[in-house]
């Protein structure tokens, strides 16, 4: 049942300045609650937390057109589903991001670390500041009315795109900036901003995107002496033109003020460049053209292991390099990350595990590599076969994953595969709000 507030409604401008005696009571409660907001973004700096992403996607039941009419999940079916685990932080409201219990934040784009899937980005703390600090649109007060027995006060926004900086990047790699529009609710007597849902407007039709949905529940949190705007719920929805459907919930946890002696190194992503940590016996690139085969040391499962997970393993046969020097023996510790870890259901039920291979480690001397599987050439040619072949790598499909059939989801520890490395690239940072690929 509505509870009536301001009986008509009001455009907040922020640009018009009135006495605080004079001012109308939804120009004051919006001021009470932007001063919050803005406090709570300027803390954010400060903050790394962990962001845990579970996405769906779906197919639709009979095909749609493009529309930005969110379809009923009846009329769909499970087309596959993963999850997703990484550290944020945040600088200047910038979030940036890597894989979770890494030692550095990169300046990649989280799209750049998750090579697929819908992703979204700017949930914690980007969004706030655009709306509330920048106050890059306009807003008007709506209603106050019930909300589980509690007394809330609703506000409409709106952010034309010439004034937006959300850019969306849709699956076949086109990007744009888009409009966006939405409410937020908030508590009229603490000034809690409890919940904020985005629709993003004036969407080009140079997208594969036909609309895209966010909504965040906000709860304030105590972390060290100041209080906090947590995100304690984020859902986000973007609608394709054929109907389909992605969905991404996303959950922060053990977010850590940085004070005193603690510091935040921000570098980009594994660029060989990078500096090595304090102490650290500096890194050599790993030729390319060499052939790994490479024992894992723990069992990979789907049901049990998050997207971007720490994996290790070893290799089975010695590693030289030119003029036959020895590089690494048999036995040598490698490491790298899970980049894909995903279970499908359409059209196929198979679940698909993806490797990201990218340290080995001899004695006192660590080997920064890229590879992707090589199987079939070593396979047919023996395990020997390849050692400083470029032209083999030239030759053979670049994969990192491997496909488990039916209801199988994991890799046994102790699995053997074959790669072969190829040369480390050099990432550029781009940019990136909202991205499908």
């Amino acid at each position: 049942m509505r509870i009536s507030g301001v009986a008509q409604r009001l455009v907040v401008a922020l640009a018009v300045v009135f006495p605080l005696h004079s001012q109308p009571p939804a120009q004051t409660l919006f001021n009470r609650v932007r001063q919050k907001v803005v406090e709570s973004v300027a803390h954010a700096a400060d903050l790394t937390c962990t962001e845990s992403v579970s996405r769906f996607n779906y197919l639709p039941l009979k095909w749609a057109g493009c529309s930005n009419v969110e379809p009923p999940l009846a009329d769909l079916r499970m087309q596959s589903n993963d999850r997703l685990r990484l550290d944020i932080g945040v600088a200047k409201s910038s979030e940036m991001y890597s894989w979770h219990g890494e030692t550095t934040f990169n300046e990649l784009g989280l799209e750049d670390l998750v090579v697929y899937g819908a992703i979204i980005t700017g949930t914690f703390s980007s969004f706030l500041a655009a709306i509330f600090r920048d106050a890059r649109g306009t807003f008007r007060f709506e209603s106050t009315y019930s909300l589980n027995g509690k007394a809330v006060s609703e506000f409409s926004f709106a952010v034309p795109r010439d004034k937006s900086t959300w850019e969306v990047r849709d699956r076949t790699g086109a990007k744009a900036i888009v409009g966006y529009e939405g409410k937020f609710v908030v508590d009229p007597d603490t000034a809690d901003l409890l919940s904020l849902n985005i629709k993003a407007a004036d969407v080009p039709g140079t997208l594969a995107c036909c609309g895209i949905r966010i909504g965040i529940e906000y709860q304030m949190t105590p972390l060290g002496a100041v209080m906090f705007l947590m995100p304690s719920k984020v859902e986000s929805v973007m609608l394709l033109p054929d109907g389909a459907q992605s969905r991404d919930r996303i959950e922060y946890s053990d977010c850590h003020q940085f004070v005193g002696n603690s510091t935040i190194r921000f570098v980009a992503s594994d660029s060989p460049t990078a500096p090595s940590p304090a102490g650290a016996a500096p890194e050599h690139e790993l030729p390319p053209g060499l052939t790994l085969r490479i024992r894992l040391a723990a069992a990979v499962d789907f049901n049990s292991n998050w997207l971007g997970d720490l994996v290790t393993g070893s290799i089975e046969e010695p590693v030289y390099g030119a003029k036959h020097k020895l590089l690494a023996p048999a036995g040598a510790r490698v490491t790298g990350r899970l980049i894909r870890m995903e279970r499908v259901e359409a059209p196929a039920a198979h679940t698909e595990i993806g490797f990201d291979w990218r340290r080995l480690e001899s004695g006192s001397a660590t080997y920064r590599l890229a590879a992707h599987r090589a199987d079939l050439a070593v396979t047919s040619r023996g395990p020997g076969w390849g050692l400083n072949s470029t032209s083999l790598a030239d030759r053979l499909p670049v994969t990192r994953t491997f496909t488990l059939e039916g209801e199988r989801t994991r890799l046994d520890a102790d699995f053997v595969s074959i790669w072969l490395t190829e040369k480390t690239p050099r990432q550029e940072t781009p940019g990136g709000r909202a991205s499908h690929r």
